[in-house]
């Protein structure tokens, strides 16, 4: 996976003045192209001003607003997003469609994308099919496979990571739950994890193992290695609307050992290593 160079502008707004708070922008967005920047994110409300703006009247902040994405200050950011190659993104008072007002962010990548500004609910739908065997003495697996459409968004019900995204997870573990010479309970995990999103772009392909063993004296020693982004992945997110990023393979060995939790003073000791993105 490449480098991406990001940079964050905090500047000084002329309040109200639009033409010369974008050529601030154009200012600073140019210097970052020049120094290999590739997306650059300004602050809240910086190309109408904010601060002033909660005293302005009514009809005063109407004129500030515009349409989103076809208003002057949008394209403006459009045309000096193409020109740099750099993902943009400066705030400003939007006018939407239905007449209100909205305090918008726009992110202008320099591949054009569709936005639906006034759009104020998402449709769509979330599956999921799991088998496994959970009785049993030596031998327990679960494999489940879920999807999540685009539009799928229910954070008014509860807290989801992401939407547009398939996933496909399988775990196998092996018990030794008997008191041997040397140990009262063993455990090997073994994992699989694919995920994708709705149209199938590979966003990881990752093997766990894992193992846990529990001694006669009560201590126990833990161990596990992570190989993850296998093959082809991409990063979706990265860009903030722009292009999807190639990702390289991780690997992530770890090891611990614990004290007998029936103490009250329980020694431990775990370290981990972490290698990835190309570092």
């Amino acid at each position: 996976m490449r480098n991406i160079r990001v940079a964050a502008v905090q500047f000084q707004h002329v309040p109200g003045n639009k033409t010369r708070n974008l050529e601030r922008v154009w200012h600073f967005a140019t210097a970052a192209a020049r120094a290999g920047v590739e997306i650059i994110a300004f602050p809240e409300m910086c190309l109408t001003g904010y601060w002033h703006v909660r005293k302005l009247p009514r009809d005063a902040v109407e004129a500030l607003a515009e349409p989103v994405p076809d208003g002057p200050s949008t394209q403006a950011l459009l045309r000096l997003s193409q020109d740099h190659g750099l993902t943009i993104g400066a705030g400003l008072i939007e006018r939407g469609e239905d007449g209100r007002l909205y305090n918008a962010y726009d992110q202008r990548p320099y591949a054009g994308l569709p936005l639906d500004s006034t759009r104020t609910a998402l449709g769509g739908d979330a599956e999921e099919l799991k088998v496994g065997k959970v009785a049993g003495e030596h031998l327990l697996f679960e494999s489940a496979y879920s999807r999540r459409s685009p539009g799928f968004e229910i954070n008014d019900m509860g807290y989801i990571r992401r939407a547009d995204q398939q996933t496909w997870a399988t775990w196998m573990g092996l018990f030794d739950r008997r008191v041997r010479t040397y140990t009262n309970r063993m455990q090997l995990n073994v994992n699989w994890l694919q995920q994708w999103t709705a149209s199938r772009l590979a966003q990881d392909a990752a093997f766990n193992t894992n193992t846990h063993i529990t001694f006669r004296n009560n201590w126990s020693a833990h161990a596990g290695v992570t190989a993850g982004q296998l093959g082809a992945t991409y990063d979706d997110r990265a860009a903030r609307g722009g292009p999807a990023v190639r990702q390289d393979m991780l690997i992530a060995p770890w090891f611990g050992v614990l004290g007998d939790d029936r103490r009250t003073f329980v020694p431990g000791l775990f370290a981990n290593l972490f290698r990835g993105s190309a570092g």
